[in-house]
């Protein structure tokens, strides 16, 4: 359950800044507190994001978050800041250039040998860059090159593994879908 409180500046260029709270209650994973059982996390997190003009010939937004993890398990609390950039841009021939940046630093409160993250959790403070060029190849036929690059944490607090990448993406959309 959370809640999420932002204001947005300008009629061309946009400047939004936000803040939000969220708390998650974890049925399932134990706290190892008899009087406290159940795990539950309260995160606050804050940031800004500034969107450039819609009538430019290019899209580009940057951005900067600011997280505090708080939690009443023996599991690891966190402080994370991230920095986001995307950008899009037309080139010649119909090609499309698209790329992202994510590059985030998180701490552990505490040290601890071993800490289990919940599934899904260590991907919400990864580094991802990644560039790709789209080109339309028919009227319901486009074709997209991405290479990457993420380093995120394993299931285990604080080891991280890094995964280089390249995709090849076909997008086919029938006529009768039209």
């Amino acid at each position: 359950m959370g809640v999420e409180v932002g204001a947005e500046w300008g009629s061309g260029a946009q400047l939004r800044v936000f803040s939000a709270y969220h708390g998650y209650r974890y049925e399932k994973q134990s706290t190892f507190d008899p009087s406290d059982p159940i795990r539950r996390d309260r995160m606050v997190r804050g940031g800004l994001d500034w969107t450039s003009d819609p009538e430019a010939s290019y899209y580009l937004q940057l951005g900067a978050e600011g997280i505090l993890n708080r939690s009443n398990s023996a599991r690891p609390e966190y402080n994370a800041i991230s920095f986001r950039g995307v950008f899009a841009t037309p080139l010649r021939g119909g090609v499309l250039l698209n790329a992202f940046v994510q590059l985030t630093d998180k701490n552990y409160l505490t040290e601890t040998e071993f800490a289990l993250l919940v599934p899904g959790e260590e991907a919400d403070n990864a580094s991802v860059i990644f560039v790709e060029v789209n080109k339309q190849l028919a009227s319901n036929l486009s074709g997209a090159f991405r290479a990457g690059w993420t380093r995120a944490e394993s299931n285990i607090a604080d080891e991280y593994f890094e995964r280089f990448s390249g995709t090849l993406l076909l997008s086919f959309r029938p006529d009768w879908l039209r």
